[in-house]
Parts: C-alpha cells; structure tokens; sequence
C-alpha cells in the first residue's frame, strides 16, 4: 500500500523551490521570496487544501488553493493558485488526485467553481503554454473548460512613437498624501474591488496619475523588486534585468476612445525608461494590440485559465 504524505507549504518549501526550478523554464522561475509572499503568507490562500505531497520521503508535487472573499469579490469562486508535479511522477495519475482533492475541499467550504490561476496575490494568471501543451491536457481530460485566455507584454527598448497628451492632461508620480486619498476614492468608485485592494497596499511612490486640472482621471500602479509587496506584474523578476512592471492601469470612461490611455502609458514608459529600467512588463491582459501600440513589442507569456463548477 502506498504511504502518502502531506506536509504544508512552509515545511516543503525548499523541495517546492528546487523541483520546480528543475524543469519549470524560464522566465517562471520561483524564489523563496515569491512562494512566501503569493502563496505562505497571503491572507487568502486556503491552507487546508493547500499541502506538498510525498510518497514516503520522495516529494511528488504541490498543490495552493485559494478564495476570494472579504474583499467584496464572488465568494464562490475558489482558485488553484499553483498545482505542480515532480517529473518522476508524471502521468501516474498525481495530477487526477490534487484536482480531485482540490474539488472536495470547495466543496466541504461551500465553493461552487474552481478557477485555475487569476487569484488574489497571484503567481501567474493561469496556466502557461510556453513547454507545458501536456501539462494543459491534464485539464482537458478531467473535465475543466477554458475559462479565459490572456497575455503577459514586454518592452525592451524605449519606442520612438510619439503621443502627445493634450495640453489640459499632465501625469505626476511621487503623489501627496492627498492625492493618494483622492485616488482610492477614484478606484473605489470607478474600478473593481480587486483593483481597490491592489492600490491600498501600494507605496504611493509607485502610482501615476493622470490629471486634468486638480481631477484625477486616470492611474497606473507599478513596481519593481524593491516593492514592499510584489504586483503581479514584477512576478517574473528573476528573469530579467532590471525589470519594472505596470498594472492595473485605469481610465475614466468619459475620457476613454480619444487617445488618451495610450498617450499616458507611453509616457509613463517614457518615465521608467528614464529611471534605468532595462525590461517592463505588462501582466494579465487581453488588450494586446493596445499596448504594443504603447511600445510593448513582444509577447512574452501565454495562459491559459480554466475552470470547473461543482454545481452544473
């Protein structure tokens, strides 16, 4: 009979790092910094449905589960931030068993779907395609649908487009404490709950705003690997240089349609360019012409999230 073991995230970590680093390629690479803050230490991860998994001592794979609630998100949702197994024990059947496992827990808490990827504090927004086609089938097979499909962007040299913003419209950084209170208020009213979330945990020097007169009317978060809290956009920051990354990126919808988003985050890469960064990166998104329009030529990551609902 075989003897399972579980051991949480914290004790395996270091089995996590090395097994996963072993044949995962690059640019997803993880450190011990990314598995703490994304998966150990986020308020959101589900810690008990989320385990390593070993055969007797030999470590077989991991498994994150997480929710979204208390932030006023749908509390039906469940996501698998992280399922991974070790290549010795691939195509025996582990896969199947932490689905399954990850069923039954939402099930016991109450959860209806389970979203792969996309979860708060996230690691990457689902399921990567680059080397990993059979890792996707596993999907497939049990069950799951395509839930959604986005994009990661890179630029790695400035653009030499040209869009002006128009002469009313100005962009600052380093904002004001007020400021800083009049955008929440602005993501509280305009954007969504996760966006809000995002932008009260981050140090006002790392947001731009967009103005028209004293009028915020749109902003853009960024970091680097020096942010207190890792936006999911610097994720990849073991893989380049130093790499800054933006998002959520938020225009007043009366404002949208003229222009006015690309020439801000033009300008805002113009910013960074000039601060040495060396690689930016734009997360998560399916708006791909837009910002290679704004000088993110190239497509570094495809995901692909999927989905499974425990009640038809």
């Amino acid at each position: 009979m075989l003897n399972f073991v579980k051991k949480s995230l914290t004790d395996s970590i270091d089995d996590l790092l090395f097994y996963w680093n072993q044949s995962v390629p690059k640019p997803y690479v993880l450190t011990k910094r990314l598995i703490k803050e994304k998966l150990i230490e986020s308020p959101f991860t589900i810690h008990e449905g989320s385990y390593s998994l070993y055969l007797e001592n030999d470590y077989v794979g991991s498994i994150v589960l997480k929710h979204q609630k208390d932030i006023g998100l749908d509390d039906s949702v469940m996501h698998i931030s992280l399922i991974f197994i070790e290549e010795t024990f691939r195509h025996q059947g582990y896969g199947t068993m932490l689905l399954e496992n990850s069923k039954k827990t939402a099930d016991d808490l109450g959860f209806s779907k389970i979203i792969v990827g996309g979860d708060m504090d996230c690691l990457f927004s689902g399921i990567f395609v680059l080397e990993n086609l059979k890792f996707n089938d596993l999907f497939i097979k049990n069950g799951w649908s395509i839930y959604s499909k986005n994009y990661n962007l890179i630029a790695k040299k400035p653009d030499e487009s040209n869009y002006p913003l128009p002469e009313d419209l100005r962009i600052e950084s380093n904002i004001t404490k007020s400021d800083y209170e009049k955008l929440t208020e602005f993501v509280r009213r305009y954007f969504s709950s996760r966006w809000l979330y995002e932008t009260l945990r981050t140090d006002p020097k790392y947001i731009f705003v967009l103005k028209q007169n004293d009028k915020i009317i749109g902003f853009v978060r960024w970091g680097d690997e020096l942010s207190v809290s890792l936006p999911n956009s610097v994720n990849q920051y073991p893989s380049y240089s130093k790499l800054a990354g933006i998002g959520p990126l938020g225009i007043d919808s009366s404002y949208r349609g003229h222009g006015v988003g690309l020439a801000f985050i033009s300008n805002v890469l113009k910013e960074l360019w000039n601060l040495g960064y060396q690689n930016i990166m734009v997360d998560w998104t399916n708006l791909v012409q837009f910002y290679q329009k704004c000088g993110f030529q190239v497509i570094c990551s495809e995901f692909i999230q999927y989905q499974y609902s425990l009640r038809g």
